[in-house]
């Protein structure tokens, strides 16, 4: 017969987040997952204060999808038509 493991008292654990929460954030792995960047990376913008704004409590990283649509479209870019001719 298994035993059931007591959970450690000593070993901090993050509880999952409720459902209705879930579609509204994404996590550090999931948004290095979306814009094909490592999680690394995605400290090292933050560091340098030009990544997407967090929040973040205790070691849980959480993005609004709300505000990182409004990160990238800040940084939408409109292609400069070349002069024609000398200059």
């Amino acid at each position: 017969m298994l035993a059931l493991e007591e959970p450690d008292p000593t070993k901090k654990t993050i509880p999952p987040l409720p459902a209705d929460l879930t579609g509204e954030f994404l996590t550090q792995k999931q948004l290095a997952k979306f814009l094909k960047r490592t999680t690394r990376q995605l400290q090292t913008w933050d560091k340098l204060g030009v990544g997407p704004p967090k929040i973040s409590f205790q070691k849980l990283v959480l993005y609004r999808k709300s505000a990182l649509l409004d990160w990238l479209v800040s940084h939408e870019k409109h292609p400069v038509r070349a002069k024609r001719g000398r200059p």
